[in-house]
């Protein structure tokens, strides 16, 4: 009899209508299976898991397979003889949910979504076709994530230096670090931990007054909110 992969989801304390399963473990019943009313169910798709339970990240998914009669109906499956193979974590349901990438909701065609059922990329909502335009200082604008993502702005803020530590080498540090850090004449340096509190304005500063006017051309730009939020004065 031929085995068959499928997905079947749990409570997180890994029960099932009162039935108490363990990974690794096989499980068989003396019943001839039927889609609706007896045996073990499973799914052979995993969205189609959540068709019938809350798409919860606190329950639990597995792989299981199948290792005796099968019956089918629609999307549900049912044999008297399973296997509970591995858990799945959360991070990889969400990537056999989601047709497209880094989606946080469920059966998303699109990459990048917060929500459900969406075709399009980008969106936090459901049902989406169309990209969402974004608002920038709490105010809409006619920009789509993807013209963000593309821009000389994004470009440029994404060189801030945010790095948490830096590599200091021997010759390069100070007498007090030496005295602080011996283990530097083997490893030839030491790990220095960073102070990023003003990592933004040091970037402003050394940003040139062209680049400076890409940033202040942001949709919407307001100088108070930009201060708030990176501690740049403009």
């Amino acid at each position: 009899m031929e085995a068959i992969k499928g997905f079947k989801v749990f409570k997180p304390d890994w029960t099932y209508r009162g039935f108490q399963y363990e990974v690794g473990k096989t499980y068989e019943e003396n019943v001839t299976p039927s889609a609706c009313d007896r045996g073990f169910f499973f799914y052979k798709q995993p969205k189609d898991c959540f068709n019938y339970y809350r798409f919860n990240p606190n329950n639990k998914v597995a792989e299981v397979v199948a290792l005796g009669e099968v019956a089918e109906k629609g999307d549900k499956c049912c044999t008297n003889k399973i296997k509970i193979v591995r858990e799945i974590p959360w991070e990889e349901v969400l990537k056999l949910v989601n047709t497209g990438k880094a989606c946080t909701g469920f059966c998303n065609t699109g990459d990048y979504n917060t929500g459900d059922w969406n075709l399009s990329s980008f969106n936090v909502g459901c049902f989406n076709t169309n990209q969402h335009k974004l608002k920038f200082f709490d105010k809409e604008t006619d920009m789509t994530m993807e013209e963000w993502w593309n821009s000389d702005a994004r470009y440029l803020l994404n060189q801030i230096d945010f790095r948490p530590t830096e590599w200091v080498r021997s010759e390069d540090m100070t007498d007090a670090e030496k005295e602080q850090h011996p283990e530097h004449e083997t490893t030839g340096g030491y790990l220095k931990i960073r102070d990023n509190t003003n990592a933004c304005i040091k970037w402003w500063n050394e940003l040139s007054e062209s680049k400076r006017n890409v940033i202040k051309s942001i949709p919407n730009f307001d100088a108070e909110k930009f201060f708030k939020i990176t501690g740049i004065r403009v």
